[in-house]
């Protein structure tokens, strides 16, 4: 379940910023999990509200094939997906250090 917006029937809200929770949003949709929204509907910020309608998040929970993680090392995880009808590719890239960095990649 996807703990983002107002929880606990309306007591408190997430404790997820708001880049933690496009972080997890962006995993349970390349990962293909189902997304069952745990908080109060009434009661989104035009934040979450935007992150949760937003139609390529839900095109790559809904219709991308092949989803798999790639590399998981140095701190960082990959995830592919396919597009439907294309030979494009959804790419998710995870920085799980406590430090940002930066990342680069080669492409095949």
């Amino acid at each position: 379940m996807l703990p983002l917006g107002r929880l606990a029937l309306g007591a408190r809200d997430t404790k997820f910023t708001p880049d933690e929770q496009r972080t997890l949003m962006t995993l349970w949709s390349i990962a293909r999990s189902p997304l069952i929204m745990g908080g109060d509907l009434r009661h989104l910020d035009r934040p979450t509200l935007d992150l949760l309608t937003n139609p390529e998040v839900i095109a790559v929970n809904q219709a991308s094939y092949d989803n798999q993680p790639h590399f998981v090392a140095d701190g960082i995880r990959v995830w592919s997906a396919r597009v439907p009808g294309s030979k494009d590719r959804y790419l998710a890239l995870f920085n799980t250090d406590k430090e940002s960095g930066p990342c680069s990649f080669a492409s095949t």
